[in-house]
């Protein structure tokens, strides 16, 4: 059985978005430098690659502030 292709978007120390195109350990494509994750979904599919799942790795900063929220 195929693994699913997972988009995971984190945001990078910089404080702008990236992503990374994997389909279990195996990297298929990665980009960066991007204002929000949804530009990063945006870009990845624009090279052509889609995903079937997409990953939003929240910072630990943020995620306390979420708890927050709630």
């Amino acid at each position: 059985m195929d693994q699913p292709i997972v988009l995971r978007i984190y945001q990078a120390r910089s404080g702008k978005w990236a992503g990374r195109l994997m389909m279990g350990n195996e990297q298929l494509g990665e980009v960066a430098w991007y204002a929000s994750p949804s530009a990063v979904e945006q870009a990845m599919n624009e090279t052509g690659l889609f995903s079937d799942h997409v990953v939003i790795e929240v910072p630990a900063r943020l995620r306390a502030h979420l708890r927050d929220v709630r």
